[in-house]
């Protein structure tokens, strides 16, 4: 078979091209080009097409001596930068193929985030993204291959490519995504209904937990936030800004200590300080006397790698802001009135939370 033919015969595309001329010998460029013009002037047909191509594609990778042609057709396209028929074309036989084991879809993908332009790697992420958020309880299958994109821990910041940097990225938007759609009846829940905790069993349960933190605290990842314009992260650091600003301008803090851990306060580090907050409610619910039993070494071993992937300033850091929260839950309740049991109990169980996760930690960070 070749891809001539196919696109002749099985996309039934007029290709105008010379008859005398032996399909074999027509210049690839040609086929992206006709493909294009196809593509343009069909629209209405761009679905059909598509998946007449991936399925050509999908019978072609039944043979060997064709699976070098199909590469480098789709690399072809990439080369062209006419970006919008390569996402429509590369993007639609990802996701026809997906489940086709002799077709690596995340390799293309990889590649647009790398070569695309800006409009393509927006489009290319967020259907990312999006196959990470329906990917369910099953997430870590996507994560397996996500993580082989990470950057090596000591590679300068530099040097990274966007793939090392998206692969960074996603794991923030994915994780504040499952958070913001957590329902808080689930908390403390067991098995958990919180996909990147779901699914864990005695034979992976560490080694999730160990993939997760590290990832969460590789070195590279605030880098790769400001790089990539993450908008949590900008609006965060606008608003300490302000904040740290203020405080300084307050003539009433003088002692040095005090303003050294003003000048050193880091958006990324409240948001590490905050997901580490929620996960621990996630895994222990409000009533830190119902944990389920086997959340404690889950539990355990999130705060101990916590530790062993942070630094001492970063742990001193943590404390802080979870004492500070604490106080903040307990000036809430002085403003509960009693006769508001439910929502006074609510919040004290949560102060508790808060005070057993800076208890816990403490005694790991020493």
């Amino acid at each position: 078979m070749d891809i001539i033919i196919g696109l002749k015969q099985h996309l039934n595309i007029q290709l105008k091209i010379d008859p005398n001329v032996d399909p074999r010998d027509v210049n690839p460029d040609k086929v992206l080009e006709l493909i294009n013009q196809e593509l343009k002037t069909r629209e209405q047909e761009v679905r059909a097409i598509i998946i007449r191509l991936s399925e050509l594609i999908r019978e072609m990778l039944n043979y060997t001596q064709l699976q070098e042609m199909v590469k480098n057709f789709l690399d072809n396209l990439i080369k062209k930068q006419d970006y919008a028929t390569v996402l429509m074309i590369v993007l639609g036989i990802v996701k026809q193929l997906r489940f086709a084991s002799q077709f690596d879809g995340m390799y293309w993908i990889k590649q647009l985030l790398d070569r695309g332009d800006q409009k393509a790697k927006n489009e290319v992420y967020n259907t990312l993204l999006e196959q990470a958020k329906k990917s369910g309880l099953r997430v870590y299958e996507l994560l397996d291959t996500l993580k082989t994109w990470l950057p090596d821990r000591g590679l300068e910041h530099e040097k990274y490519s966007l793939s090392n940097e998206y692969a960074l990225k996603l794991i923030i938007d994915y994780a504040m995504t499952a958070i913001n759609n957590f329902k808080a009846v689930d908390y403390g829940v067991w098995p958990s209904k919180y996909p990147l905790f779901a699914n864990l069993n005695d034979d992976n349960e560490l080694a999730q937990i160990d993939l997760l933190v590290s990832w969460f605290f590789h070195p590279g990842m605030e880098y790769a936030l400001k790089h990539l314009g993450e908008k949590t992260y900008h609006q965060l650091s606008n608003q300490l800004s302000q904040f740290k600003k203020a405080l300084l301008e307050d003539n009433s803090i003088d002692n040095a200590n005090n303003l050294k851990v003003i000048k050193d306060l880091k958006v990324f580090n409240i948001i590490l300080a905050d997901l580490v907050e929620i996960w621990f409610k996630i895994l222990h619910g409000f009533d830190t006397k119902n944990t389920h039993p086997e959340v404690l070494p889950i539990s355990d071993r999130l705060l101990q790698q916590v530790v062993l992937n942070s630094d001492r300033s970063q742990q001193t850091f943590f404390l802080r802001r979870w004492w500070l929260r604490q106080g903040l839950f307990t000036d809430e309740i002085r403003k509960i009135s009693l006769a508001e049991r439910a929502k006074r109990q609510r919040f004290i169980n949560e102060r508790k939370v808060i005070l057993e996760l800076h208890k816990k930690f403490k005694a790991l960070a020493r």
